[in-house]
């Protein structure tokens, strides 16, 4: 994080954010405008539909991935997926849109 004018500002060049529920609505915008802003977007999407829909709205830095957070066999593929992506830099944010879905928060790193 930087100072800018007494503000402070996050930089985002080559910073990694992961999003869940970006088919539609809040994790849809999330993800176009943090691309916009030039973080290098993951955005887990439930379906391939809504995938296509935000990679045709989105910079190719954006990386979409599959994702059904209530399948662990999912949420581990995206993991291994993740890392790969990501190597040794860490994820800088995680930003989860979860619509109707109350679970037990687990770590997944």
């Amino acid at each position: 994080m930087q100072h800018v004018a007494g503000e402070r500002v996050i930089v985002s060049s080559g910073k990694h954010v992961l999003i869940t529920g970006c088919d539609t609505g809040f994790g849809n915008l999330a993800a176009r405008q943090l691309d916009q802003q030039g973080f290098r977007v993951i955005a887990a999407c439930l379906t391939e539909a809504g995938a296509s829909s935000l990679r045709s709205l989105a910079s190719p830095g954006l990386k979409t991935v599959l994702l059904d957070v209530t399948d662990r066999d999912s949420v581990a593929g995206v993991v291994e997926e993740v890392r790969r992506e990501v190597g040794e830099r860490e994820i800088n944010f995680n930003i989860c849109m979860l619509s109707g879905l109350l679970s037990e928060s687990k770590p997944i790193f």
